[in-house]
């Protein structure tokens, strides 16, 4: 009797962006190695001129490739030469301050088994001892959407830190990412192929990251800043006055959201509510940043910096 033909396991290539440093890279490449399973048959580090000493885990890493990015510039700039290199039937990306749970990439594979889905994304956890107020703060602020555990729901939204794509799809969509891989504007194109996109509360990474609220501050304001710049580049003067006018309100929305998905996340509320001036200050700063982007959607790219 002939044996039955199973199907090879899709291939998974893995994009680490490095934001942090050498330690945290460390952690997260340590955690992407020891996947059960599923392991990672690619992993693309990508970093700018802020890492000149990335190469120094290239040795204690050689199956990883390391990616420099010329000048300093954001991490969606930063992910679109790890993206065009990635050959993966799935390409997966995170950051450096995250450890991966050990089966996350049999689990972004599970996830893809339906033929429809096109991107798959999942939960945030807190890792390590003697975390801060502050730490807790950014946590809430950045990930509070995305708190374990998350819905088992389609959705549009992704944290940048867990998120998978078809690598068919993405490539498909070369010219929008061409300049810069903004998973928002991705999600927004994939949507609009009429893909389905999906979070399962079974793919899990967990931060690791020490702050300052001058840092958060300065880091959302930027975030923020490429958000409007990037949702009123092609959109009209009108468009363009009604966001600006709207933008006030933006940091009670923010917040609230927070606040109604530590309410479905049945955790962190106590210290989302002791943290709520740090967050509303987190909002503030990225909804000024925001503004500054619809003012200035033309805003380009130069020599590797934002203008």
């Amino acid at each position: 009797m002939q044996a039955p033909v199973t199907s090879p396991k899709p291939v998974v290539s893995v994009i680490v962006t490095m934001i942090c440093g050498v330690e945290p890279l460390r952690r997260c490449l340590t955690a992407l190695y020891a996947q059960r399973d599923v392991r990672p048959a690619q992993v693309l580090v990508t970093h700018d001129d802020r890492f000149p000493d990335a190469n120094r885990l290239s040795s204690e890493f050689p199956e990883a490739t390391f990616i420099r990015v010329a000048g300093v510039c954001g991490t969606d700039r930063q992910r679109v030469p790890a993206v065009r290199a990635a050959g993966g039937d799935i390409i997966a990306i995170t950051e450096d301050f995250c450890v991966c749970d050990p089966d996350w990439c049999a689990q972004i594979v599970a996830a893809f088994a339906e033929p429809a889905v096109a991107a798959v994304g999942g939960g945030m956890e807190m890792h390590g001892d003697r975390i801060g107020l502050v730490d807790w703060a950014f946590f809430l602020y950045d990930y509070g959407l995305y708190v374990q555990p998350v819905p088992d729901a389609a959705t549009r939204q992704f944290t940048d830190t867990n998120v998978a794509y078809r690598g068919d799809v993405i490539r498909a969509l070369a010219l929008v990412w061409q300049d810069g891989f903004y998973i928002p504007t991705i999600n927004d194109a994939i949507a609009a192929a009429g893909h389905l996109m999906r979070l399962s509360p079974r793919i899990v990474v967990r931060q690791r990251r020490s702050v300052t609220i001058g840092g958060v501050c300065r880091e959302v304001c930027r975030n923020g800043r490429t958000y409007g710049r990037t949702r009123v580049r092609n959109a009209s003067g009108g468009e363009r006055i009604k966001r600006m006018l709207l933008t006030p309100l933006a940091p009670l929305v923010l917040v609230q959201r927070r606040f109604d998905a530590m309410r479905r996340a049945t955790r962190g509320a106590g210290r989302l509510i002791a943290t709520t001036a740090l967050v509303m200050l987190f909002a503030v700063s990225w909804t000024w940043g925001e503004l500054l982007g619809y003012l200035s959607p033309r805003a380009r790219l130069i020599q590797g910096r934002e203008a």
